[in-house]
């Protein structure tokens, strides 16, 4: 099976940010969200669209018009789970 998986170490590297902490204070998103997004990304079962907004344009400094320039891909990948 397939899942869609959010990219939180590359979310890191395009922020430009030392460190999970930084990036949820430039990103006015809570820690334990971004920490969770970025180290444990295999175990996010869902994810705040408000807080995702956030991280996307606040965290890493796109505008609205290039982060809707962007694919899909850049932010989430698809990977595969075992079922067991």
């Amino acid at each position: 099976m397939l899942r869609l998986q959010i990219k939180g170490s590359e979310i890191l590297k395009m922020s430009g940010e030392a460190n999970n902490h930084r990036l949820a204070l430039k990103a006015r998103v809570s820690y334990p969200t971004v920490d969770r997004w970025i180290n444990r990304s295999q175990n996010v079962q869902s994810i705040d669209l408000a807080a995702l907004a956030n991280l996307l344009l606040d965290g890493i400094g796109l505008s609205p018009d290039e982060l809707l320039a962007r694919p899909l891909g850049d932010f989430f990948e698809l990977v595969e789970v075992d079922q067991n």
